[in-house]
C-alpha cells in the first residue's frame, strides 16, 4: 500500500547510512589487522577500542542504530515497520488500532506473521550486533596483531564520522519532518506514525539482546582456549542449539539440497530425452535409409526371375486397383504395366 511504500523507503534511507557505516568500520579494522593470519576472525581481536578509538566509537553508533535503540536512525524506521504491520494485521495490540483494507497491503495473517518476526528479530539483532562490538573492541587484545594495531588514517576515519552523524540524526529528522512522505508522491496520504507501546516493547527486547551479549562477551570476555584460537562463549551453549547456529539454521544446506535435487531431476529428464528421442531419431533415420538401401540392393541382383516376380507383383497390384476403383485411371495403369514389362525384358 501507499503507507507501506513510505515506510519501506524510510527504512531504506536510514539503513543506507548505518549499514554503510558498519561496513566501513569493518574495513578499517581489517585494514589495521591486514598482517594477521586471519584479519576477519573476531576471536583474534579484542581491545581495539584503545588502539582505534574513532573506529570503535563510530562502529558503536552503527551497532546501536542497527539494533534499533533510540534515538538512533534504525529506531524510527523499525518502529514504523512494526507499527504498520500490526496496523495491517487488524490486531488491537500495543496501542495500534488495527484496520484491514481489502486489496491494500498484505493479508492480515501475513502482516501478523511479519510483525511477530520483526519483534523477535529485534532481540536477535541487538544480541549479534553488540556481540560484534564486544568481541572486536572490548576486553584485552587476544593476539599480537590486535595488541599492535593502529588507528586508520584520516582518509578512512573521516567517512566514518560523516556517516555516524546521519546514523544518529536522520531518523528523527525525517520522521518528525515527514520529509520523505511529502517528497515521494503527493498521493501518499498516510503519515509515519510513532507508536510508543511498540517502540517500548522493541526497545526492551533490544536491551534484552544487548544484556545477553554483555553477559556472554562483556562480563566474561573471550579467553584463550586450549588451541591457537581463543574460545567463543557461544560454544558453551547446548549442543543442538550450537549446531543449529553454526550451521546457519541449516538453510544453506537445505537450499543446496533443493537446488541439487531439482537440477538432478531436470538433468535426468534431459538425458533421457537426449538418449531416447534425439539420438533415437538420428539412429532411427539412419536405420530406415539403410533398410531401404538394403531392399533396393536385393531387388537389383541381376537375376531374371527376380525381375519377372517384380513385374508380376506390379501387374497384379495394378489389376487389383483397376478392379477396385474402376476409374479412368485404369488404361493409364495398364500402360504403366506394359512399360514395366518392357523394361524388365530389356534388363
Amino acid at each position: 500500500g501507499e503507507a507501506g511504500q513510505s515506510t519501506a523507503i524510510f527504512h531504506l534511507v536510514t539503513h543506507a547510512f548505518f549499514k554503510a557505516l558498519l561496513f566501513l568500520t569493518a574495513g578499517s579494522v581489517i585494514h589495521a589487522l591486514h598482517h594477521a593470519a586471519d584479519p576477519n576472525d573476531m576471536r583474534l581481536m579484542g581491545g581495539l577500542w584503545r588502539r582505534m578509538p574513532i573506529t570503535a566509537a563510530t562502529c558503536g553508533i552503527g551497532v546501536l542504530a542497527l539494533a534499533g535503540f533510540p534515538p538512533f536512525a534504525g529506531f524510527w524506521s523499525k518502529d514504523a515497520i512494526i507499527g504498520l504491520l500490526l496496523h495491517r494485521s487488524g490486531a488491537q495490540l500495543l496501542g495500534v488500532s488495527g484496520q484491514v483494507t481489502p486489496g491494500h497491503g498484505p493479508e492480515p495473517w501475513a502482516a501478523a506473521i511479519g510483525a511477530t518476526v520483526a519483534v523477535v528479530v529485534t532481540l536477535l539483532t541487538a544480541l549479534y550486533a553488540v556481540r560484534l562490538w564486544l568481541m572486536v573492541f572490548a576486553g584485552a587484545a587476544r593476539s599480537h596483531d590486535a595488541d599492535s594495531a593502529r588507528e586508520s588514517s584520516v582518509w578512512m576515519t573521516l567517512p566514518l564520522v560523516v556517516l555516524a552523524v546521519p546514523s544518529v540524526l536522520v531518523g528523527g529528522w525525517l520522521h518528525h519532518g515527514n520529509l520523505l512522505h511529502g517528497y515521494l508522491t503527493a498521493h501518499m496520504a498516510h503519515e509515519l506514525e510513532m507508536h510508543l507501546p511498540v517502540a517500548a516493547v522493541a526497545t526492551v527486547l533490544g536491551l534484552a539482546g544487548a544484556a545477553a551479549a554483555w553477559s556472554l562477551y562483556g562480563r566474561r570476555p573471550v579467553a584463550a582456549g586450549s588451541g591457537s584460537v581463543p574460545s567463543d562463549p557461544i560454544t558453551r551453549m547446548p549442543a543442538p542449539i550450537y549446531a543449529l547456529l553454526v550451521n546457519l539454521w541449516y538453510m544453506d544446506r537445505f537450499w543446496t539440497w533443493v537446488g541439487r535435487s531439482f537440477a538432478m531431476a531436470v538433468a535426468t529428464l534431459i538425458a533421457w530425452f537426449d538418449r531416447n528421442v534425439v539420438d533415437g531419431a538420428v539412429r532411427g533415420s539412419g536405420r530406415v535409409v539403410a533398410a531401404i538401401g538394403s531392399a533396393m540392393a536385393r531387388s537389383t541382383n541381376g537375376q531374371p526371375q527376380t525381375y519377372a516376380a517384380m513385374v508380376l507383383a506390379a501387374t497384379v497390384a495394378l489389376i487389383l486397383l483397376m478392379a477396385l476403383y474402376e476409374t479412368a485411371a485404369a488404361p493409364a495403369a495398364g500402360a504403366t504395366a506394359v512399360r514395366l514389362a518392357e523394361w524388365a525384358v530389356r534388363r
